[in-house]
Protein backbone atom coordinates (compact mmCIF):
# COMPACT_ATOMS: atom_id res chain seq x y z
CA UNK A 1 0.00 0.00 0.00
CA UNK A 2 1.26 3.51 -0.12
CA UNK A 3 0.39 6.54 2.37
CA UNK A 4 0.62 10.56 1.29
CA UNK A 5 0.00 13.42 3.00
CA UNK A 6 -2.51 15.48 0.92
CA UNK A 7 -1.90 19.17 2.96
CA UNK A 8 0.97 19.12 0.74
CA UNK A 9 1.08 19.00 -3.02
CA UNK A 10 3.66 18.33 -5.85
CA UNK A 11 3.82 18.44 -9.07
CA UNK A 12 4.31 14.73 -11.36
CA UNK A 13 6.50 15.53 -14.43
CA UNK A 14 3.61 15.97 -16.42
CA UNK A 15 2.29 18.82 -14.55
CA UNK A 16 -0.43 17.26 -12.69
CA UNK A 17 -1.04 17.78 -8.87
CA UNK A 18 -0.56 14.85 -6.86
CA UNK A 19 -0.34 14.51 -2.68
CA UNK A 20 3.34 13.77 -0.98
CA UNK A 21 4.39 10.73 -0.33
CA UNK A 22 4.26 10.30 3.91
CA UNK A 23 8.07 8.59 4.38
CA UNK A 24 8.63 6.72 7.90
CA UNK A 25 5.45 6.35 8.43
CA UNK A 26 4.16 3.31 11.21
CA UNK A 27 1.99 0.93 9.26
CA UNK A 28 0.22 -1.43 11.61
CA UNK A 29 -2.91 -3.87 11.45
CA UNK A 30 -4.73 -3.23 14.90
CA UNK A 31 -5.14 -5.71 17.69
CA UNK A 32 -1.79 -8.25 15.66
CA UNK A 33 1.80 -8.41 14.92
CA UNK A 34 1.75 -7.22 11.26
CA UNK A 35 4.09 -4.17 11.39
CA UNK A 36 5.09 -2.26 8.33
CA UNK A 37 7.21 1.66 7.78
CA UNK A 38 6.82 3.39 4.80
CA UNK A 39 9.73 4.25 2.46
CA UNK A 40 10.67 7.38 1.03
CA UNK A 41 8.12 6.79 -1.87
CA UNK A 42 5.07 6.81 0.89
CA UNK A 43 4.77 3.00 0.24
CA UNK A 44 4.76 -0.15 2.43
CA UNK A 45 4.38 -4.29 2.25
CA UNK A 46 2.75 -6.59 4.68
CA UNK A 47 2.81 -10.38 3.61
CA UNK A 48 1.32 -13.55 5.36
CA UNK A 49 -1.88 -11.83 6.90
CA UNK A 50 -4.49 -14.69 7.49
CA UNK A 51 -7.94 -14.10 6.33
CA UNK A 52 -10.11 -11.72 7.87
CA UNK A 53 -11.34 -8.56 8.78
CA UNK A 54 -8.56 -5.67 9.94
CA UNK A 55 -8.62 -2.04 10.98
CA UNK A 56 -5.26 -0.91 9.06
CA UNK A 57 -3.39 2.39 10.84
CA UNK A 58 -0.81 4.69 10.45
CA UNK A 59 1.00 7.09 12.82
CA UNK A 60 3.08 9.27 12.01
CA UNK A 61 4.94 12.53 13.62
CA UNK A 62 2.75 15.02 11.44
CA UNK A 63 -0.63 13.77 12.71
CA UNK A 64 0.56 14.68 16.32
CA UNK A 65 1.64 18.40 14.89
CA UNK A 66 -2.30 18.47 13.59
CA UNK A 67 -3.73 17.00 16.57
CA UNK A 68 -4.88 13.89 14.89
CA UNK A 69 -4.74 10.28 16.18
CA UNK A 70 -3.80 7.42 14.16
CA UNK A 71 -5.49 7.60 10.81
CA UNK A 72 -6.78 4.33 9.03
CA UNK A 73 -9.44 2.26 6.78
CA UNK A 74 -11.71 -1.18 6.82
CA UNK A 75 -9.50 -4.01 5.15
CA UNK A 76 -10.05 -7.51 4.36
CA UNK A 77 -7.94 -10.48 3.24
CA UNK A 78 -10.16 -12.72 1.30
CA UNK A 79 -8.84 -16.50 1.03
CA UNK A 80 -6.78 -16.41 -1.84
CA UNK A 81 -4.96 -13.63 -0.68
CA UNK A 82 -6.61 -10.44 -2.28
CA UNK A 83 -7.06 -7.60 -0.60
CA UNK A 84 -10.58 -5.37 -0.30
CA UNK A 85 -9.48 -1.95 1.63
CA UNK A 86 -13.31 0.32 2.49
CA UNK A 87 -15.47 -2.30 0.11
CA UNK A 88 -12.71 -1.65 -2.94
CA UNK A 89 -10.36 -4.47 -4.34
CA UNK A 90 -6.96 -2.92 -4.50
CA UNK A 91 -3.88 -1.60 -2.56
CA UNK A 92 -4.26 0.39 0.65
CA UNK A 93 -4.15 4.03 0.49
CA UNK A 94 -3.81 5.88 3.60
CA UNK A 95 -3.60 9.95 3.05
CA UNK A 96 -3.60 12.42 5.70
CA UNK A 97 -6.36 14.59 4.52
CA UNK A 98 -6.09 17.94 2.56
CA UNK A 99 -5.87 21.26 4.12
CA UNK A 100 -9.82 21.80 3.12
CA UNK A 101 -11.28 18.68 4.42
CA UNK A 102 -9.00 19.37 7.41
CA UNK A 103 -10.62 23.15 7.79
CA UNK A 104 -13.99 21.62 7.31
CA UNK A 105 -13.44 18.99 9.85
CA UNK A 106 -12.09 21.34 12.91
CA UNK A 107 -13.97 24.43 12.33
CA UNK A 108 -17.33 23.32 10.48
CA UNK A 109 -18.08 27.46 10.84
CA UNK A 110 -15.44 29.22 9.51
CA UNK A 111 -15.81 32.30 7.85
CA UNK A 112 -14.72 33.14 4.51
CA UNK A 113 -10.84 33.90 4.23
CA UNK A 114 -10.00 33.16 7.41
CA UNK A 115 -7.16 30.64 8.91
CA UNK A 116 -7.07 28.51 11.82
CA UNK A 117 -4.08 26.51 13.96
CA UNK A 118 -4.31 23.27 15.07
CA UNK A 119 -1.66 21.11 17.14
CA UNK A 120 -0.77 20.16 20.60
CA UNK A 121 0.23 21.75 24.13
CA UNK A 122 2.80 19.52 26.08
CA UNK A 123 4.80 19.71 29.03
CA UNK A 124 8.55 20.68 29.08
CA UNK A 125 9.55 16.76 29.44
CA UNK A 126 7.04 16.31 25.96
CA UNK A 127 4.00 14.70 27.38
CA UNK A 128 1.22 15.83 26.77
CA UNK A 129 -0.56 18.87 28.97
CA UNK A 130 -4.30 18.69 29.65
CA UNK A 131 -6.49 21.24 31.33
CA UNK A 132 -4.31 23.91 30.09
CA UNK A 133 -5.23 26.99 27.71
CA UNK A 134 -3.84 28.65 24.38
CA UNK A 135 -3.73 32.22 24.53
CA UNK A 136 -3.83 33.61 21.27
CA UNK A 137 -3.38 37.18 19.79
CA UNK A 138 -2.96 38.94 16.69
CA UNK A 139 -1.69 42.13 14.76
CA UNK A 140 -3.61 44.56 12.09
CA UNK A 141 -2.14 46.67 9.82
CA UNK A 142 -3.25 50.64 10.21
CA UNK A 143 -3.68 53.36 7.51
CA UNK A 144 -2.71 56.91 8.67
CA UNK A 145 -5.61 58.87 7.43
CA UNK A 146 -3.59 60.91 4.59
CA UNK A 147 -2.57 60.32 0.90
CA UNK A 148 0.31 58.20 0.33
CA UNK A 149 1.16 57.08 4.22
CA UNK A 150 2.73 53.42 4.35
CA UNK A 151 0.70 50.71 6.32
CA UNK A 152 1.68 50.30 9.84
CA UNK A 153 1.43 47.19 11.96
CA UNK A 154 0.14 47.59 15.46
CA UNK A 155 -0.03 45.37 17.95
CA UNK A 156 -3.79 44.92 18.96
CA UNK A 157 -5.65 43.62 22.08
CA UNK A 158 -8.03 41.23 19.98
CA UNK A 159 -7.30 37.95 21.21
CA UNK A 160 -8.76 35.22 22.47
CA UNK A 161 -8.27 31.94 24.89
CA UNK A 162 -9.62 28.30 24.11
CA UNK A 163 -9.22 25.09 26.22
CA UNK A 164 -6.71 22.50 25.30
CA UNK A 165 -8.79 18.83 25.12
CA UNK A 166 -8.18 15.19 25.47
CA UNK A 167 -4.53 14.65 24.47
CA UNK A 168 -3.38 18.14 24.72
CA UNK A 169 -5.17 19.20 21.51
CA UNK A 170 -6.05 22.19 20.44
CA UNK A 171 -7.77 24.24 17.67
CA UNK A 172 -8.42 27.59 17.14
CA UNK A 173 -10.74 28.66 14.33
CA UNK A 174 -11.40 32.11 12.07
CA UNK A 175 -8.22 33.64 12.78
CA UNK A 176 -7.81 37.08 10.50
CA UNK A 177 -6.17 36.03 7.31
CA UNK A 178 -5.19 39.64 6.90
CA UNK A 179 -2.96 39.49 9.98
CA UNK A 180 0.66 40.63 9.27
CA UNK A 181 1.16 38.13 12.44
CA UNK A 182 -0.65 36.26 14.81
CA UNK A 183 1.00 34.98 18.41
CA UNK A 184 0.25 31.96 20.15
CA UNK A 185 1.43 30.44 23.45
CA UNK A 186 0.64 27.80 26.08
CA UNK A 187 -0.88 28.99 28.86
CA UNK A 188 -1.40 27.66 32.67
CA UNK A 189 -4.09 29.12 34.22
CA UNK A 190 -3.32 27.82 37.64
CA UNK A 191 0.17 29.17 37.84
CA UNK A 192 -0.91 32.59 35.48
CA UNK A 193 1.94 31.87 33.29
CA UNK A 194 2.70 31.07 30.01
CA UNK A 195 5.28 29.25 27.60
CA UNK A 196 7.55 30.71 24.84
CA UNK A 197 5.47 32.93 22.31
CA UNK A 198 5.30 31.62 19.14
CA UNK A 199 4.47 33.84 16.06
CA UNK A 200 3.09 33.17 12.47
CA UNK A 201 2.33 34.32 9.47
CA UNK A 202 -1.14 33.25 8.50
CA UNK A 203 -2.43 33.22 5.47
CA UNK A 204 -6.31 33.65 4.32
CA UNK A 205 -8.14 29.40 4.36
CA UNK A 206 -4.66 28.31 5.82
CA UNK A 207 -4.26 25.68 8.67
CA UNK A 208 -1.00 25.70 10.43
CA UNK A 209 -0.18 23.65 13.15
CA UNK A 210 2.02 24.52 15.95
CA UNK A 211 3.62 22.46 19.18
CA UNK A 212 3.15 24.97 22.18
CA UNK A 213 5.35 24.14 25.15
CA UNK A 214 4.96 24.52 28.73
CA UNK A 215 7.01 26.94 31.38
CA UNK A 216 9.18 25.01 33.38
CA UNK A 217 7.41 25.12 36.79
CA UNK A 218 8.66 27.38 39.47
CA UNK A 219 10.49 25.06 42.07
Amino acid sequence: GVVVDSTWITRDPSGRAQPRPLADARVELAGTAFRAETDGEGAFRMEGIPEGGYRLLFHHPRLDSLGLEPLGVDARVAPDGSLTVDGEAGEAALAIPSTFSLLQQFCPDREPETGAVTGRVVRPDGTPAEGMEVEVSWSRFWYPPFPGAQPVIQETLDGVRVSVEEGGRYRVCNLPGDAPTVQLRAWDPESEEGGPEVRLNLLPSELAEEVLILPHPNP
